[in-house]
């Protein structure tokens, strides 16, 4: 009598509950879960990014983890290196064999190394430097999309899409821009900008037009001068700012104008802005996806350290 062999259980992903794929993908039961490095639909992955900060830092890595290109092999590789080997000997001539992925590919065969080059180590730029992490792996997608599974793709652009929603659109209270004095506003918004890549000037306080900060660019074919008013501003801020603003970016000969508040705008100041391309809006809002995206999503914390610094330089 022969012996009952036990079948192997699969899991459909898009059959299951958002709670249900996390628990497969993030258990022992991921060699058997379909997919496994990617969301199963676009209806999941959204819910996911919807209540994205309910997770921690630590589950939100687990699950990057699973869904960045991992160090090793797919199946679908012996499959193109067979392919390639027929290209080779038929003395067809093809770009591909100048490319890494090709070369890979051979010694992997040879050796026994992978073909894969992972990318976890894009974890560590996180939470920190979420910018940085989002480079590295586009650059990868740039470098490889000709040669990736379709699945390993789509986990890709899934992992893009929760570095951005988990780090750079991560709402932080604003409290803690009315709980900094107004000079205080001034050098956050000063070390925002030097992040961005201009040369800063704190203005002092007398004879300065009502701008408190002078962002500088010098690079050939990118030349500007950019005036900088800060509001720390319970109420919203009107128009009459804006028309002055415009005002003084005239006098000034200035290339941009900006007014960055820790509220919001009225309409009117919406739309004598819209009607000017000189004048660019930042309300608390894009102020604080700005400074997630140049500073990290943790500034809030290192708040002091940023305050504290830059009055010394001052």
């Amino acid at each position: 009598m022969k012996e009952k062999t036990e079948e192997t259980e699969y899991f459909m992903g898009s059959e299951l509950s958002l709670s249900d794929f996390l628990e497969h993908l993030l258990s022992d039961k991921r060699e058997h879960l379909f997919p496994n490095n990617s969301f199963p639909t676009d209806e999941m992955k959204d819910e996911y990014l919807n209540s994205v900060h309910t997770f921690s830092d630590k589950k939100t890595k687990d699950i990057l983890r699973c869904l960045l290109v991992p160090t090793g092999n797919f199946g679908s590789d012996l499959h193109n290196f067979k392919f390639y080997k027929s290209l080779e000997k038929s003395k067809t001539e093809s770009q591909v064999f100048d490319k890494e992925y090709y070369k890979r590919l051979k010694e992997s065969f040879v050796k026994n190394s992978p073909v894969w080059e992972g990318l976890s180590w894009t974890l560590d730029l996180l939470p920190d430097f979420p910018n940085e992490s989002l480079k590295a792996i586009d650059a990868f997608f740039l470098a490889n999309c000709q040669f990736l599974p379709d699945f390993a793709l789509s986990g890709l652009s899934d992992a893009t899409e929760i570095i951005r929603a988990k780090y750079l659109d991560k709402v932080q209270p604003q409290e803690i821009y009315l709980n900094l004095s107004p000079i205080e506003f001034e050098i956050l918004t000063a070390e925002l900008f030097e992040k961005m890549g201009f040369e800063v000037e704190l203005t002092k306080s007398t004879a300065d037009d009502g701008i408190d900060v002078l962002a500088k660019k010098a690079d050939a074919g990118n030349k500007q001068l950019s005036l900088i008013q800060c509001k720390r501003y319970t109420e919203k801020v009107g128009v009459t700012y804006v028309r002055e603003l415009i005002g003084t970016v005239t006098d000034r000969k200035a290339t941009k104008g900006i007014l960055v508040c820790s509220s919001t705008f009225t309409k009117p100041a919406r739309e004598k802005a819209d009607s000017n391309p000189s004048i660019e809006l930042i309300d608390h809002i894009q102020l604080t996806r700005l400074l997630n995206r140049f500073i990290g999503p943790n500034w809030p914390l290192r708040i002091e350290q940023i305050l504290r610094s830059k009055k010394i330089t001052n």
